[in-house]
């Protein structure tokens, strides 16, 4: 991964419920971002922000998607709440 090689400590996750469940158990201590995809099988990023920030409110989360809109028309059609950061359109 392109962080991974950037010396940053990666946990990855393609199950959104196995990424809640390592930061409700362990706390993801060693954690201070999360990255998710808006559209993923069994939850949306939305609720996945909504469920990390319930867990832990200190953690920053950016959502990424692959729909073909700006940071801005982004912002316009889902404003950023306090469970949202930012958000990342791909390709990057």
């Amino acid at each position: 991964m392109s962080l991974e090689r950037g010396g940053y400590l990666v946990h990855a996750f393609s199950d959104p419920s196995l990424a809640l469940k390592h930061i409700r158990e362990d706390g993801c201590k060693d954690c201070s971002l999360i990255i998710s995809d808006l559209r993923m099988e069994g939850m949306t990023g939305i609720e996945m922000a909504y469920h990390v920030k319930n867990a832990r409110s200190d953690l920053r989360f950016v959502l990424m998607s692959a729909m073909p809109i700006s940071k801005d028309e982004w912002r316009d059609i889902v404003p950023m709440s306090e469970n949202i950061d930012d958000f990342i359109p791909k390709p990057f």
